[in-house]
């Protein structure tokens, strides 16, 4: 796996040229504070180093993070060609928030 930021730093360890032969595809993982890093990532290997990467490099806790793609969660076991990523396609990191459900929205506005 690749690493670098948009923000200008990089940090490579593997560059274009993988050892292996497998071809790889660049996506991208960013959260809500916009912070956004680019990942090389084989399509056959679980996306977890490059999910537990991300966490790292921004401060945050693996343990409380939700990976989005396309409104649906994404998890470390998953692979890009489960998920049918393609290259340049962007992951979402959030906070994962306890609660909620159907007892807040008998609170809001409207609800009835």
């Amino acid at each position: 796996m690749s690493v670098s930021s948009s923000s200008g730093g990089a940090n490579r360890r593997n560059d274009a040229s993988d050892d292996d032969g497998v071809e790889r595809i660049t996506i991208s993982i960013t959260g809500q504070n916009d912070r956004r890093l680019l990942y090389k990532v084989n399509p056959n290997k679980s996306l977890a180093s490059a999910f537990q990467n991300y966490c790292i490099r921004s401060g945050l806790d693996y343990s409380t993070i939700q990976f989005i793609f396309n409104g649906n969660r994404v998890h470390g076991k998953d692979t890009a060609k489960k998920l049918k990523l393609k290259e340049g396609d962007e992951i979402f990191a959030a906070k994962h928030v306890h609660g909620g459900g159907v007892a807040t929205l008998s609170f809001s506005p409207g609800w009835h």
